[in-house]
């Protein structure tokens, strides 16, 4: 389960101390994190495309936008961006799953 999904549940669950009202209040907000979450490719280009349009970009701004993809994409997999030395050299990424290593990027 999300970590957003199981604040949802454990505010839900409690149904004698919450009224109809913060209910809809919490569930609007939950769809608000969910759409910024759940990054598209659609709203990867363009977020890219205003970045870059901007003139002022590096190679890291980028960065937290492929981060966002990936873990959307790919929920199991964690992306860690400038990750501490590895055996392979100074990927720009690590991806894992349960703490396991399963691929590196180099952006």
């Amino acid at each position: 389960m999300k970590p957003i999904a199981q604040i949802a549940h454990l505010f839900f669950s409690n149904t004698q101390a919450n009224t109809k009202k913060q209910k809809s209040y919490f569930s609007q907000r939950l769809t608000v994190y969910n759409q910024i979450l759940n990054m598209t490719l659609e709203n990867y280009i363009d977020n890219i495309n205003q970045r870059y349009r901007l003139g002022n970009a590096t190679e890291h701004t980028f960065r937290g936008d492929l981060q966002q993809l990936i873990e959307s994409l790919v929920p199991e997999i964690r992306a860690t961006n400038e990750p501490k030395r590895q055996s392979c050299g100074a990927p720009d990424y690590i991806l894992t799953k349960k703490d396991i290593p399963v691929g590196f990027i180099e952006a």
